[in-house]
């Protein structure tokens, strides 16, 4: 109900794609977040919306904090 009047993912991936393009993400557990984007993006080919999308990692540099967070705390519980 709340995303009803929402855009889809569609609608604003080519202004996401130029607003994330060489920046620096910084993601807690960057896989899980990175798998739906990347998904979304294959969706969007499969069903023409157009020719090609990167990945997300050819876009810009993903920081995985978790993977940091185990780096320099391992044993440790390391969620958010």
């Amino acid at each position: 109900e709340f995303l009803a009047d929402k855009p889809r993912f569609e609608d604003v991936a080519i202004d996401f794609v130029e607003f994330v393009r060489g920046a620096e993400l910084i993601i807690h557990n960057a896989p899980f977040d990175t798998g739906f984007l990347n998904h979304e993006f294959r969706r969007m080919v499969e069903a023409s919306h157009t020719d090609s999308m990167p990945v997300i990692e050819e876009l810009c540099k993903i920081t995985d904090t978790l993977k940091m967070a185990r780096t320099m705390h391992p044993g440790q519980r390391n969620s958010l």
